[in-house]
């Protein structure tokens, strides 16, 4: 195995924007850093791509959260002309059809779903002395007196949102989440381009295709030590994976690394920022030598990280309408949204446990609608398949009419993309666990959506905790 080793002042694990933006910021100090990806691209879950029959396709972050924000400074600054979206807009139930939220609504369940998802950040003040704050939200909702189907409404609004679920999520986590956001209350729709990424990426040293397999940070020694395995492409790794979902674990993870190149770099670095996903932690693909201490790993443990699936139907039409954006208690797929750039193509927002749901579903009997590309069904697998049964059911049940021709079906589940494992972090743990997250151990620091305390889910999150992270950098680096 060949080894070659680089010296810089800090090795940044992950290109997503939280590593890129601290490597921006040390960059921009003269701070010598290297930024090691293990996809084949630069953006983490902002993950921008162009695929044949589809068209742009925006795989990971659909929306700039607040106008305060630094993508949305960045891009109304670079003449993009960003759409708004109130959220939640549109509501879809069997008995109402299509609610606008923003007006008046004639629906009692609907009525009190909306008022408990008001009250909900007032929750965290009144149970500042309470000694209950582990009440989970099913709980909480029962307690307000919430019948099933204006449960179901809560959870299709929020919990598909915050990728959570009613049985195990805190009340008082949620009601934290919702209360502390100070960046405007609307979103705007992610263009699917990667200039963004691009603009923070330009003129660093991002080296793709370097998966982080270790970790040595010896008190005795000059430096911490990373090693990183060059690895196959990214889009290779996870078509890999989609095919082999149902073969064991351990026989996967051996036909893994056999298709890896078997050549290591080596970095000593005098600090090592770590920004990938808590589940890469979680998971242990990342050896450390020593091991974290007991508070570090008690924290990864705890900051829960939902899975996320998109899948992408390819229409004839666009029959939807004006319903370009809605939510829905019924069917498989909590949100749904249609392309802004009018190609036929809708998104189904696949969180949580609706996403266990689908992996679970039996095509075997599954038949090729008849106006779906062969080619395309052949490649589907069996779950697949009985996926895109089960969405196209949900559609015709909102739409009734015979113009809904699916042509192609597309999918991309972050919860198991290599690297990655995980789509973003639910409010199911407390803020001190996150602050632990955060907080640094020797020479190795972490930033990250998942350490970000008042922003979670959220790109902005994700800049604001690496540039803070590359500011005690330079302070360390500099004293």
């Amino acid at each position: 195995m060949e080894r070659a080793e680089v010296e810089v002042d800090v090795v940044v694990v992950g290109a997503g924007v939280s590593g890129l933006a601290a490597a921006r910021r040390l960059a921009d100090r003269g701070i010598k850093c290297v930024v090691l990806e293990a996809q084949d691209q630069p953006g983490g879950r902002l993950c921008p791509r162009e695929v044949e029959g589809f068209g742009k396709l925006q795989f990971g972050a659909q929306f700039i959260h607040g106008a305060n924000t630094f993508a949305y400074k960045w891009h109304k600054e670079h003449g993009y002309n960003l759409v708004a979206e109130t959220y939640p807009h549109t509501l879809y139930t069997k008995e109402s059809g299509f609610v606008d939220l923003t007006a008046a609504v004639d629906d009692a369940d609907v009525n009190a779903a909306l008022d408990a998802l008001d009250a909900l950040p007032m929750l965290a003040e009144e149970q500042r002395h309470s000694t209950d704050v582990t009440q989970l939200l099913s709980t909480h909702l029962a307690g307000l007196g919430l019948n099933d189907r204006a449960t179901r409404i809560v959870e299709a609004l929020l919990c598909s949102d915050r990728n959570c679920d009613l049985t195990t999520t805190r009340a008082l986590d949620c009601s934290i989440a919702e209360r502390d956001w100070p960046h405007g209350c609307e979103d705007f729709w992610m263009p699917a381009d990667d200039a963004y990424v691009r603009s923070l990426a330009h003129g660093l040293d991002v080296r793709c295709g370097h998966a982080v397999t270790r970790v040595e940070d010896h008190v005795d020694k000059r430096g911490a030590v990373v090693t990183a395995a060059l690895t196959m492409p990214y889009v290779q790794q996870h078509q890999h994976m989609e095919q082999t979902q149902k073969q064991d674990h351990e026989q996967h993870q051996q036909q893994q690394q056999q298709q890896q190149k078997q050549q290591e770099v080596v970095f000593r670095a005098k600090h090592v920022l770590l920004t990938c996903s808590v589940a890469v932690l979680q998971r242990g693909l990342i050896a450390f030598d020593p091991p974290l201490p007991a508070w570090k790993q008690n924290a990864i443990a705890a900051v829960q990280a939902g899975p996320l699936m998109k899948v992408f139907l390819r229409f004839e039409t666009t029959f939807w309408g004006n319903e370009h954006s809605f939510n829905t208690p019924e069917g498989p797929a909590p949100e749904m949204w249609a392309h802004q750039d009018g190609v036929p193509v809708m998104t189904c927002f696949v969180p949580a446990r609706w996403r266990q749901r689908l992996l679970q579903l039996d095509g075997t009997d599954a038949a090729m609608p008849g106006s779906f590309a062969a080619d395309c069904w052949d490649g589907l697998i069996l779950w697949q398949r009985a996926a895109v049964t089960a969405l196209l059911q949900q559609l015709h049940e909102m739409f009734p009419r015979e113009d809904i021709v699916c042509t192609r079906a597309l999918f991309f589940d972050w919860g198991s993309a290599p690297y990655v494992h995980c789509g973003y972090t639910a409010p199911t743990s407390t803020c001190a666990d996150r602050r632990r997250l955060a907080k640094s151990t020797g020479r190795l620091h972490f930033a990250g959506e998942a350490t970000s305390v008042h922003l979670d889910v959220s790109m902005q999150g994700a800049i604001e905790t690496g540039e803070e992270r590359a500011d005690l950098l330079c302070q360390l680096l500099t004293s």
